[in-house]
């Protein structure tokens, strides 16, 4: 298994343990503390603080976002994507009218592509520089963050998401990797990938 193979499994299990953002920063800080042989343990805490702390960034575009542009009825599922610039990994949102697990093409299509879809957000910036040291450690938390911050927000405003809509499919990653399926949100809430299987 490949570095970014075993990057993106970690991510994928954070899924299961991001019920509440302190649930989710702990595995995040487990993980980190494995995943990495040049960053210390003060380091990789200081790193968990500024993705919490962060998170109100994230909140706040995302609820504007939704608020100013609202995402039509018929997009089925969205991708929170990642992409490198010069000065950071930049986040963004795209919406698709189509949807298929195992297939992640619709991803392309953007039938949701909003004005203010990208994000601004701190940590994300600062992941460039962990990126350039350690690679798998800087993707994973780019990864991880992204989870994290998606599923949370998922949890607290499922009805900004699910606008005329019953369901909406979460996916993230980069754009020259696979994406992560992180569930849906519907009506009853958050729904995990494969529950119950």
């Amino acid at each position: 298994m490949t570095e970014i193979e075993k990057v993106h499994q970690r991510a994928g299990k954070l899924v299961e343990h991001v019920a509440t953002m302190e649930e989710g920063l702990r595995q995040i800080t487990q993980d980190a503390l494995q995943f990495t042989e040049h960053y210390e343990e003060e380091e990789v805490a200081a790193i968990v603080r500024q993705i919490a702390a962060n998170y109100p960034q994230f909140e706040a575009w995302l609820t504007r976002l939704l608020e100013e542009e609202a995402m039509p009825a018929e997009i089925v599922a969205v991708n929170f994507g990642l992409f490198e610039e010069e000065d950071g990994i930049r986040l963004y949102i795209s919406g698709s009218r189509a949807f298929d697990e195992e297939d992640f093409d619709w991803a392309a299509n953007n039938d949701y592509f909003p004005d203010g879809r990208y994000a601004d957000i701190d940590a994300y910036h600062s992941f460039q520089d962990i990126l350039e040291s350690d690679f798998a450690f800087g993707l994973y938390l780019a990864l991880a963050t992204s989870v994290l911050y998606v599923l949370t927000f998922a949890r607290q405003h499922q009805e900004l998401l699910l606008t005329g809509k019953d369901a909406l499919h979460l996916t993230t990653g980069f754009d020259d990797g696979g994406l992560l399926y992180m569930g849906k949100v519907s009506k009853s809430g958050v729904q995990l990938p494969h529950a119950g299987k």
